[in-house]
Order: C-alpha cells, then structure tokens, then sequence
C-alpha cells in the first residue's frame, strides 16, 4: 500500500511551537477529476498517541463524497504507519468505486515555504499567489474573514475566509464563507499551502490554525473547483 501513496505538502513544523500538525499525503483523482482523496496523519500532542483522517472530496462541489474517516490509537501501543495502512484498507472500495488513483496525480502548480511561527506568518505567498498554467497566468487570492467572535480560551477572534481564483479579467469565488463549520469552529489564520490540477480540477490545500492541547493546531483543508471558465480559450 506504501507505493500508492503520494507525499506532496509541507515538512512538520516545530512541535515546540504547535500542538498538532498532521503531515498531508495526496491519493490522487479519479480519471475524469471529479474526486479526489487526501489523509491528515500525524501523533496527537499532550496524549502521544497516533491517528490518521482520510477525506474523499468531490472537486466539482467543493464538498465531501464520503464521510471523513478517523482511526486513533486509544491504547498508544500502535504506531502511525499501521493506523494508515488499516484506514486506507477500511477504504479500498469506496476508491476503488469513484475510481481514484496515483496514477491520476496532476500537476503541481505550487507549494508554498513551510510556515514559520517565528516571524514567518506575514509572508505574501501565504494570501496571494501568482502561477502559470499552460498559456494562461492565474492569481490566487485569500481573504481572512473575523467572525466578530472570539474563543472561550483566550486566544482571541475566530476567522473564516473567502478564495478567489482569477485569469486575465475572469474571476471565480473558490470558497467564501459565511460561518464556520464545527471542525473549524475557533480557526485564528488561514495560509494558502499548494495547489494541484488535474484536468479542469483544482484543489487548494489550505493550512489554519485553531487551539490545540499546547499552542496552535496547524491543519490542511482541502478547496477544490472546476475552473472549466477560467481555462477555456
């Protein structure tokens, strides 16, 4: 199972200066792009214990094709790589039915630095990024949102975030929006991360940060779009 998977995003940040930051692997899309998967990985902060979270995005809706599936170790006597192979075998089928697959990987269009909690949060990169495709130059934009809203545990107001994507005087809203979900619920900052295109499908990876057991969590999310307008001719 090792060899289906496709490691792409970030290097795991200082442990000193966050509580969780699961490493990222790519499983790819399915033949005509419609999905894609990707799994969060990592061993949970102040527990030590290891888990893994396998999300199947439907790239056209921007939303989940399947429920977000978690395995954790209770008992801490499993290790990380074990929890993964369990997780992707649990899910073998439901791949397999929407056809997603390594071999259908995509073009890269960006990966930003790794996040530098030590001065490295104002980097331009992190907002707005500019990259060729093709013929055709693209800016890719995000916004962060406040909420007019603050946590209960003192780390201050809680943001969401719009993402624009634009091509010469075309533009398309990827996300924006209007209250945040519960896995979200106290996100702090937003940064973009990479990008992948398959086809006509684009997916964002977005790192945020909410409170974990010691300092900030620093977790990737997925927003995808078909950008069918944006690529034609």
């Amino acid at each position: 199972m090792r060899n289906l998977i496709l490691l792409l995003l970030l290097a795991l940040p200082s442990l000193i200066f966050a509580a969780d930051a699961p490493d990222t692997a790519f499983y790819g899309f399915s033949p005509d792009g419609r999905y894609c998967a990707f799994e969060n990985y990592g061993i949970h902060d102040g527990s030590g214990f290891a888990y893994s979270e396998l999300h199947i995005i439907d790239t056209a809706k921007n939303s989940y094709a399947a429920k977000i599936s978690t395995l954790e170790d209770d008992s801490g006597e499993k290790q990380c790589d074990e929890l993964r192979r369990t997780l992707l075998s649990t899910n073998a089928q439901t791949l397999k039915r929407l056809g997603i697959s390594p071999s259908n990987k995509g073009t890269v269009l960006f990966t930003n630095p790794a996040f530098d909690p030590q001065g490295g949060s104002e980097r331009p990169e992190y907002l707005n990024k500019e990259f060729a495709y093709g013929d055709k130059k693209f800016t890719l934009s995000l916004t962060q949102i406040d909420t007019g809203k603050e946590d209960p545990y003192g780390f201050g107001m809680n943001r969401m975030f719009k993402i624009v994507l634009k091509s010469g005087s075309r533009e398309k809203i990827l996300q924006q929006d209007t209250s945040l979900p519960k896995r979200r619920e106290y996100a702090k900052s937003y940064r973009l991360s990479s990008a992948i295109l398959y086809k006509n499908s684009l997916v964002v990876f977005v790192e945020y940060d909410k409170p974990g057991f010691e300092g900030y969590d620093r977790i990737k999310m997925a927003v995808s779009a078909d950008i069918t307008d944006l690529t034609a001719k």
